[in-house]
């Protein structure tokens, strides 16, 4: 395997996680809309989450517990959810979900028909980026108590889609001529 096709294949992987993320973590946010209301109580020796407001059936409640306390310490903006933070949800749900589906099978196949729709996620994506780390850093009441660690856990939705809109832009077929054509082609 050459070095250009493990370049495509570490693709592959990012699409793999955000589609995770997109389903899996980000779900949560769907699923219980205020988090603060979803609080361990105290139960004799034990301390347990407050059975008024039990786990969802989705997602693992290991996810909710990392989500909320990943929330709570870096990312005050993801536990308050504002409606410009739910519309970001709601567009990897929608649009990004089937595109990191089709972007998994396009990379793995060397389709170059996926160029055109990475250009618009990228934009997108890195749109959405500079918006949330705005926030981070700027918002008096939802920023970031480590704006910089916050940041740094979103720097690889920062790297991927600048590396995909530099191999992307220049060429009409990014894997090569040998990369396999759509009909238009």
């Amino acid at each position: 395997m050459g070095l250009r096709r493990i370049f495509e294949l570490s693709f592959v992987v990012y699409f793999v996680i955000n589609l995770i993320t997109a389903y899996i973590i980000n779900f949560e946010q769907f699923t219980i809309r205020d988090p603060s209301k979803f609080k361990f109580i105290e139960q004799g020796s034990k301390t347990v989450r407050d059975p008024d407001n039990p786990y969802p059936i989705w997602p693992p409640k290991v996810i909710v517990d990392y989500v909320h306390g990943y929330g709570y310490k870096i990312e005050p903006f993801l536990i308050a959810r504002p409606p410009l933070w739910m519309a970001t949800i709601l567009i990897e749900a929608l649009l990004f979900g089937p595109y990191y589906i089709y972007a998994i099978y396009s990379f793995i196949k060397r389709l170059n028909r996926i160029r055109d729709l990475t250009v618009v996620y990228a934009v997108m994506m890195l749109t959405k980026m500079v918006i949330i780390t705005s926030v981070h850093y700027f918002d008096e009441n939802l920023k970031s108590p480590h704006p910089h660690l916050a940041l740094l856990n979103h720097l690889p939705w920062f790297i991927f889609p600048i590396a995909l809109l530099v191999w992307m832009l220049p060429t009409q077929s990014p894997f090569g001529r040998k990369g396999k054509k759509s009909k238009k082609e």
